[in-house]
């Protein structure tokens, strides 16, 4: 929890520093989910989309970001629930999209995710500081991205985060 208010001291303060680079996305999620499923979680998670796409980004921010995302997704789904991970380009961006198979989340609500603090009132018995959004909020806006969530009530949510695809990508985008 320090870290996370040291995180969150830097962005209140506009001094969130990014070191950014070439990062391929794929080895970042794989870390992501590997460390979801050492915390415990009992829901099959998986990772699709385009192979070796990369973004311009800081690498420890963004891992600190999916990491937060992926084990949103797996705490939020219920035991032997499904999380799916897809990555894919959009012309000269590249999105990745977090997808759990929880209760949803109503539109009301959708707008206060990515306050400091906020907790959902259907969180009851999910541990969690209300600080992880906000804190992927920052660090995405600090890479120059995007993050969003798209939801409905009872079937899921997916958190998209949109970034620069790196010039010269694998894959073609520019």
């Amino acid at each position: 929890i320090v870290d996370d208010l040291l995180q969150v001291s830097n962005i209140d303060a506009g001094s969130v520093e990014v070191h950014v680079s070439d990062v391929t996305v794929t080895p970042l999620l794989k870390a992501a989910v590997n460390r979801a499923r050492d915390r415990g979680a009992r829901r099959h998670i998986t990772i699709g989309g385009e192979e070796g796409l990369s973004v311009r980004a800081d690498a420890e921010k963004l891992e600190t970001v999916l990491a937060n995302l992926v084990d949103n997704a797996a705490r939020f789904s219920p035991d032997g629930g499904e999380v799916r991970v897809e990555v894919g380009s959009q012309g000269d961006r590249i999105r990745i999209g977090v997808h759990d198979s929880g209760r949803g989340i109503a539109p009301a609500e959708q707008q206060q995710l990515f306050t400091k603090f906020y907790i959902s009132p259907g969180a009851t018995g999910i541990a969690g500081s209300g600080l992880g959004l906000y804190i992927s909020k920052g660090l995405v806006d600090a890479m120059g991205g995007k993050i969003w969530v798209s939801s409905q009530a009872g079937s899921g949510s997916t958190f998209t985060v949109e970034l620069p695809a790196s010039v010269g990508d694998s894959n073609g985008a520019r």
